[in-house]
């Protein structure tokens, strides 16, 4: 196709012949006339100009300072060398910008162009139109349905608008309706679409804080791209391209704007992940008092030259140490900062960051805590919020600035207690007079922990908690949906069972009862009732024989495998004494039953009861609950029977606890020796969908998070790869069973559906050109339905258009849209997209060959839409997928 081609198919296609043939010289004397009497501006950048004769009235009326024109082509029109308007003859998105680009103009111009960039570019250029202009920007873009030569992304009214309002411009619309009512009535589309927005006032001091960071940001530049490292996006831009244009993105502008105000009168930052100095540079300029101690593993090669360079040029203010902030923040105690910037493990190492600096900060301190888009770690800013360890209210208005943007921030600070109370609301509700279920269980015990979950499922109990001992399990559980908090402990069990009393106390401190339970004290009915109705306040189920000091002397002793607890004054002592008795003995079980021992407790024991043998020693049971009182409060002991602790004949029971070792394949192996291992049960979790209309890549997408990131995915489709064993390993792919699907350890709930959308779970959506998709569909149904039914719909999952627009016209924030053909086509930058939405490093950077995959049917060898379309079939697909071609910027011939 010719690049002239006068139907402008093309998009940029556009010549003066073009122009003249289908506008001559049509020209809106009204639009111009506004902005020379109302706007009038001394410089100006029109973007998408044609022939220059809005720049060239402008220039003759205002006697512009400077003009400049862009357009990809050169065009004769009404441009000038030897003075202004200038044409600039540029393709902004693949070539560098010419250094008149490198300053803010009052004025920037774009009437009428957009709707001719593919809608994959639109990020960048509103970026460009907003980082070029001073004051004004004077835009309009088609609407939806409007029509015109060329036009690939014709998007609502309210679209085009938000592209500036998340950009930090602000509608004028009094100037945007008279611009509208001055324009000429023949030009009917300016009529409609022409808006007017204008630079948020109050960015002054940002703005010279920029200018001045111009020359260190080129210099930073140099720096890494002698190292031959690629520059990932940064405070001030988006990607290499932006830094090589030297064009600080108004996208991060609030960002920057947040740290300029963080660090007012403060006198010492500590920032882990110090990168290539960006976020220090802008500190150091914003406030000429600060110091900074950062905290880097020095990865990048290009690091330490960095901070070497503004070491120099920032003499005295900067201090660097080489480390893992996990190992290097202990080192730290006794030092304090007044701002703390984390950026970096992310995710990975959040938890002990935060856990570690609660020690360093100043009472007036500030934490900045960066890349809050990645789902993992707000969810554990979320929970450190709930666990009432930070709060977030207080710097609200500056870090919700970032929101509407996709490069999030928080700015949080610790309260005032740090870690010392706990929530008062979990992440499932509880009844008012629900007690708290409260297991413990870290990484090392999953299995353990797994089985007790589905014996709670299958009974249906909501007010269950599980306590993360370290954050692999944390991450795993909350990844899921499962209720959790993370209280780490890692300094084995003596150290443990003080921890776990003083995370009961603090449950109790909400005002409710605790049941305890041990992670492999299986539950096979509900005990609440039951419990709730014994008369004492203290309830515990039976041990064997230790301690046996205290079995001597009561002929039974008490398990801390499962007891309740009710809440009341007398209960929350006798924990306090507990904890205190723990810190002797170094075992809560030995600590509980001593301490009520030393209460001089006295039992009322029935006359008859039974025995049980555990090796060559036999211990009493009794087959109703035995009472006990003491000084203090009451204390009951559960019949043996009905909360077993050695395996007994009897089906009638509650819960199982069988002695075993005390590791996690033992346990699983005990549990399933003595009947007490649960069938896996529906996932009781949120999942992650990997959404696709059929035949979209939805395959491919399966395989890049399998072979690059080692997660397994399943699908809602049972036998859903067929009989291809080799695909499904290559896929790495978990087969649905009866509505069940076994996620491994650590693997997140990455499930296929090509459904419509039906909930807010989040999702990874894959969308492909809806020619080649209805294509690969007709031929997957072995043509066994027309094309043109498929092309409208009459299939079993509905027309393109209306499963894309279901997914992505109004996405919310927890979607990540990916493009086939990009995926296919950049690898490295859908894995960079992958690993930010889900919070995963990516482990390899390679695929399997797609030839060797290619069955003929799940995965075919590359295959051309254009060769099977016939014109009837591509008219009625257009017909019927106008609206999502165009929003999504696919060309159309």
């Amino acid at each position: 196709m010719e690049k002239n081609d006068l139907k402008g198919f093309q998009g940029g296609a556009w010549t003066e012949e073009t122009h003249l043939k289908l506008h001559a010289k049509n020209f809106d004397f009204g639009l111009a006339n506004y902005i020379t009497e109302q706007i009038v501006p001394k410089t100006c950048l029109e973007f998408g100009s044609g022939l220059g004769f809005l720049s060239r009235y402008l220039c003759d009326n205002l006697s512009l300072e400077k003009s400049y024109c862009i357009e990809p082509n050169k065009i004769k029109g009404s441009y000038r060398n030897d003075s202004m308007p200038k044409l600039l003859v540029l393709d902004i998105f693949n070539e560098l910008h010419p250094h008149v680009l490198n300053h803010k103009f009052d004025l920037v111009v774009s009437i009428e162009v957009a709707e001719h960039v593919p809608l994959n570019q639109h990020p960048f250029l509103f970026d460009f139109l907003t980082a070029h202009s001073n004051n004004w920007v004077v835009f309009s873009g088609a609407r939806i349905g409007q029509g015109g030569h060329g036009h690939i992304a014709e998007r609502k009214e309210e679209e085009w608008k938000n592209e500036f309002l998340i950009r930090n411009f602000i509608f004028d619309e009094q100037r945007t309706n008279d611009i509208r009512m001055a324009c000429d009535s023949k030009n009917i589309n300016h009529r409609r679409n022409v808006m007017v927005f204008r630079r948020a006032a109050g960015y002054e001091f940002l703005d010279s804080i920029e200018e001045q960071a111009k020359p260190y940001l080129t210099d930073l530049l140099s720096i890494i791209q002698l190292h031959g490292k690629f520059l990932d996006g940064n405070l001030f831009y988006v990607n290499l391209f932006d830094a090589l244009n030297k064009m600080p993105v108004d996208s991060l502008k609030e960002k920057r704007r947040n740290f300029c105000e963080a660090v007012y009168e403060k006198r010492h930052c500590l920032e882990i992940g110090f990168n290539a100095g960006h976020s220090a540079l802008i500190m150091l300029l914003a406030n000429p008092n600060l110091k900074i101690k950062c905290i880097d593993t020095c990865a990048h090669p290009y690091t330490e030259a960095c901070f070497k360079y503004l070491e120099k040029v920032f003499p005295d203010r900067l201090d660097l140490i080489k480390g893992n902030s996990v190992e290097v923040l202990p080192k730290l105690q006794g030092e304090m900062y007044d701002v703390i910037h984390l950026d970096g493990g992310k995710d990975a190492t959040i938890e002990k960051d935060i856990s570690y600096c609660q020690h360093l900060v100043t009472d007036d301190h500030l934490v900045i805590v960066d890349d809050t888009q990645n789902i993992k770690l707000d969810a554990c800013l979320q929970e450190f919020q709930r666990n009432n360890i930070i709060e977030f209210s207080s710097n609200e208005s500056l870090w919700k600035r970032t929101d509407a943007s996709k490069w999030k921030h928080k700015i949080v600070t610790y309260t005032k207690d740090k870690a010392t109370s706990f929530p008062k609301e979990q992440r499932v509700s509880y009844t008012e007079n629900e007690a708290y279920i409260v297991t413990f269980a870290n990484y090392d015990y999953l299995d353990v922990l797994e089985n007790w979950l589905r014996g709670i499922w299958k009974l249906n109990i909501k007010n269950y908690i599980v306590v993360s001992l370290d954050s692999q399990i944390y991450n795993y559980l909350n990844a899921k949906g499962i209720p959790t908090i993370l209280r780490p402990c890692d300094n084995g069990l003596n150290r443990l069972w003080i921890h776990r009393l003083k995370v009961i106390q603090l449950f109790l401190e909400t005002g409710r009862d605790v049941i305890h339970s041990d992670a492999d004290a299986v539950w096979f009915k509900d005990p609440q009732e039951f419990i709730a109705d014994i008369d004492a306040e203290l309830i515990f189920s039976q041990g064997t024989y230790w301690p046996p000091e205290v079995h001597e002397e009561w002929g039974f002793v008490l398990c801390c495998g499962f007891f309740y607890i009710k809440n009341s004054p007398k209960t929350r002592t006798f924990l306090s004494q507990l904890c205190e008795q723990v810190l002797i003995d170094g075992d809560d079980q030995v600590s509980v039953n001593k301490l009520l021992l030393k209460l001089n407790t006295k039992w009322a024991l029935p006359s008859t009861g039974y025995q049980l043998a555990v090796g060559n020693f036999n211990f009493n049971c009794y087959e109703n609950t035995v009472f006990g009182k003491n000084d203090l409060c009451d204390v009951a002991l559960l019949p043996h029977a009905l909360f077993q602790r050695l395996p007994e004949k009897n089906d009638n029971f509650f819960v199982k606890h069988i002695l075993s070792k005390k590791n996690n394949d033992d346990i699983i192996t005990t549990l399933k020796r003595n009947s007490c291992y649960i069938n896996k049960t529906p996932i009781h979790a949120e999942v992650i969908w990997l959404s696709s209309f059929p035949r979209s890549g939805n395959t491919f997408l399966r395989t890049i998070l399998w072979h690059c990131f080692n997660q397994k995915t399943s699908s809602i489709y049972p036998n859903d790869l067929g009989e291809n064993e080799r695909l499904r390993e290559t896929v790495g792919h978990i087969e649905i069973n009866n509505n069940t699907i076994d996620f491994p350890p650590g693997n997140l709930p990455l499930v296929k559906t090509h459904e419509l959308k039906r909930d807010d779970n989040p999702c990874i959506y894959v969308v492909r050109d809806g020619r080649a998709a209805v294509m690969s569909l007709w031929k997957f149904y072995n043509k066994e339905l027309s094309l043109s039914e498929i092309v409208k719909g009459n299939s079993r999952f509905g027309s393109w258009q209306n499963h894309v627009l279901s997914w992505i016209k109004n996405p919310p924030t927890n979607i990540l849209i990916l493009e086939y053909e990009q995926m296919r086509n950049d690898l490295e930058g859908t894995l960079k997209s992958i690993s930010d939405f889900l919070g995963l490093e990516i482990l390899n950077h390679t695929m399997p060959e797609r030839e060797k995959l290619a069955d003929g049917k799940w995965v075919k060898k590359k295959s051309d839409w254009r060769e099977d379309f016939s014109k009837s079939d591509l008219d009625l697909f257009y017909m019927h997928n106008a609206e999502a071609m165009n929003l999504l910027g696919y060309e159309t011939i």
